[in-house]
């Protein structure tokens, strides 16, 4: 009897007794990772005299790999005066940016920043007009290809300044076939302005 009422207070004490609050964590927020722009859309500054023609590049960026894939785009006045040039042209390129990191640049460290090597091909065409005699001349063909080293930097959020040397190659086709082609190559000094996006 005397365990029978024992057990019937400890049960009523039990069920009189106030709950006791759990005490849990609260979950932390994951940290998001930074954002690393992909895209890139430039403007070669030494291509571009007054209103006269323009080279403008675009890169997709894959930042596993480091290296950026261009496509280029040219129109440009060749000539003034007794003749009329205009050179149409396109061509694609490759950069590899080694280290992930630049001075003076806003963009996170994987970015497509700081030191790169690359290279390029390009094809162009050259139309040009006698003035004088109301004709067009025979048109060239001229095929080239270039090596670069360069760094870009990243100042503002996606704005990028991008000076390069190297060197070029090309040859140039007359495509009336009257005359002999020529090959020519030199050292090449550039300057690009673009954003990332």
């Amino acid at each position: 009897m005397t365990d029978a009422l024992s057990l019937v207070v400890a049960a009523a004490s039990a069920a009189l007794a106030p709950p006791v609050a759990s005490v849990t964590a609260a979950p932390t927020a994951p940290v998001a990772a930074p954002v690393v722009l992909e895209h890139a859309i430039s403007l070669a500054i030494p291509s571009t005299d007054g209103g006269r023609g323009a080279l403008v590049i675009y890169e997709r960026y894959a930042p596993d790999r480091r290296i950026s894939f261009g496509a280029t785009g040219e129109l440009r006045e060749t000539a003034i005066g007794d003749y009329t040039g205009v050179r149409v042209g396109v061509g694609g390129r490759v950069r590899y940016f080694p280290r992930h990191t630049a001075w003076l640049s806003k963009q996170p460290k994987a970015s497509m920043v700081g030191w790169f090597v690359g290279g390029g091909v390009h094809v162009d065409t050259d139309f040009t007009h006698a003035n004088t005699d109301h004709r067009w001349l025979a048109p060239a063909l001229e095929l080239g290809g270039s090596v670069q080293v360069g760094y870009r930097i990243a100042p503002w959020r996606g704005l990028v300044i991008t000076p390069t040397t190297g060197i070029a190659i090309h040859h140039t086709f007359d495509l009336s076939g009257r005359l002999a082609g020529l090959t020519l190559g030199g050292g090449t000094v550039g300057l690009e302005l673009g954003w990332l996006y």
